[in-house]
């Protein structure tokens, strides 16, 4: 018996199974590659939501006044995109406030008598709400389907209370989600949405 022999029969064990080495290793080699093309993959991902860097600097006023933004349809929802990159943004964006938008996730929901579906809505003030004095409601035929948040309804409720007239429109089902603002503004979101 050889030296290589005596070393096998040192360390090879008979009860555990032989391995091939050269399959193995091309197995970690097919491993290695689907990982960087994976990588690969994730680094070509080009979000198509608006990210918060680039929502300061792109969501202000234009010389007329009005949003960069207009009304689009993506995944079964409406969605508010912005007018040079059509990237969308989202209706917990800070930046919208000082667009004169008002937009929420809709809370209260589960509890509410109706269910919400995309179209107009109603903002309804209810000043005598036993949990916030400055809640606002959300009703579609006349039916309360839930709430603009607490911290949001503090300010939409003193636009309401003073007589502005604004518009609303649940753009989202799941989650369920409402935009509001002046008649003009949401006449100007709507300008690229064909019937």
């Amino acid at each position: 018996m050889g030296l290589f022999d005596r070393l096998r029969g040192k360390f090879h064990d008979p009860s555990r199974p032989k391995v091939n080495r050269r399959a193995e290793m091309n197995g970690r080699l097919a491993e290695s590659r689907r990982h960087s093309a994976s990588e690969a993959e994730a680094s070509e991902y080009v979000s198509p939501y608006l990210n918060s860097d680039r929502a300061s600097e792109l969501l202000v006023p234009g010389e007329n006044g009005m949003p960069p933004l207009y009304f689009t349809r993506h995944a079964n929802a409406l969605w508010l995109a912005e007018n040079t990159t059509g990237l969308l943004v989202n209706v917990a964006n800070r930046n919208l406030r000082r667009l004169n938008i008002w937009s929420c996730r809709v809370r209260g929901d589960a509890h509410a008598v109706g269910t919400i579906r995309v179209g107009f809505v109603e903002l309804v003030r209810e000043p005598k709400n036993p949990h916030d004095a400055n809640a606002v409601a959300i009703h579609q035929d006349d039916v309360n389907i839930g709430y603009f948040n607490r911290g949001m309804a503090r300010g939409l409720a003193k636009v309401l209370d003073r007589g502005d007239v604004l518009q609303a429109v649940a753009i989202s089902v799941e989650p369920p989600k409402v935009v509001a603002s002046d008649p003009q503004i949401m006449q100007h979101l709507n300008r690229r949405m064909k019937n």
